[in-house]
């Protein structure tokens, strides 16, 4: 059969005494045939008989010269040792593996990083506005620290009533020298309230700055109080800083404007004692 073709098969029984008992010199002999055979194949693919007979001689042979009772002693092979990796590539791996651990570990710990500080609380004793002489002046306390929406509303009506104060007292002058057509019997200042135009004017001007106040000039607490932008292009006259939106001029528009509000206060009731407008005051004619 194809399982007897086979040297390796068929030697195998005589090799490791699995199905009769032999010598160990019979074992030897047979052993040294079977590499024999082994050896032969590698050689030509011509002589792959030639082990088939050698070992079918070898087997014939011990069988007959072996005496019977003959006790048998069977040959162990050790099997080689597995290669293994060197200690100095063992600890290697171990160093980087809990190297591995390490950082691993340390990014489950890590903390995040704490927030950053919450800036300082709004201080209105910083603000726009406070310049020499006088510094920081509120001796009545209506601005607090950290209330910058109060502290907003209060700088947008100041700066509003400086501006209005500031055209009043130069509305003093010009209405003293010039007369609109109709108007020109219309008195300047105070007096002008009993004239007949005065209701003319008032309805012209009223409706007219309502509606700049309430739709164009709204103030936004996400700007600077009184901050409009600027309509007129003032910025790009050509006057250097003079149109320029800068911490000075901001300082001169407050100053000026609060200056004005004094101005006017005073040119009004001058008028009410000596019923003279604001240039009749000064012996103008």
């Amino acid at each position: 059969s194809s399982w007897l073709l086979s040297p390796e098969n068929f030697v195998q029984p005589a090799l490791h005494g699995t199905s009769s008992h032999y010598s160990q010199t019979e074992s030897l002999a047979m052993h040294e045939s079977f590499e024999a055979t082994e050896s032969s194949k590698t050689a030509s693919p011509l002589t792959s008989s030639v082990p088939l007979l050698i070992g079918s001689s070898c087997v014939a042979s011990a069988i007959a010269i072996r005496p019977k009772k003959t006790s048998v002693r069977h040959v162990a092979c050790e099997a080689l040792p597995t290669p293994s990796v060197s200690g100095g590539e063992v600890a290697y791996k171990e160093a980087a593996a809990a190297e591995d651990a390490a950082d691993i570990l340390a990014e489950a710990t890590e903390e995040p990083p704490p927030p950053p500080p919450p800036p300082p609380p709004f201080d209105p004793a910083k603000a726009i506005g406070v310049t020499p002489p006088l510094g920081y002046f509120d001796p009545l306390g209506f601005c607090k620290v950290g209330d910058y929406a109060g502290f907003h509303n209060l700088r947008c009506a100041e700066l509003k009533h400086g501006r209005v104060a500031m055209l009043a007292a130069a509305g003093t002058v010009f209405a003293h020298y010039v007369k609109f057509p109709g108007f020109e019997k219309t008195p300047a200042g105070l007096g002008a309230l009993g004239a007949p135009g005065f209701a003319i004017g008032f309805f012209i001007l009223f409706p007219l700055a309502g509606f700049l106040e309430i739709v164009y000039w709204k103030d936004d607490i996400n700007k600077e109080p009184g901050n409009f932008g600027d309509p007129a292009g003032w910025a790009s006259t050509g006057l250097g800083g003079a149109g320029a939106y800068s911490d000075e001029m901001r300082n001169k528009e407050l100053n000026n404007g609060r200056m004005a509000m004094f101005s006017i206060v005073g040119i009004l009731m001058a008028e009410l004692v000596t019923g003279k407008d604001g240039m009749q005051q000064f012996g103008m004619p």
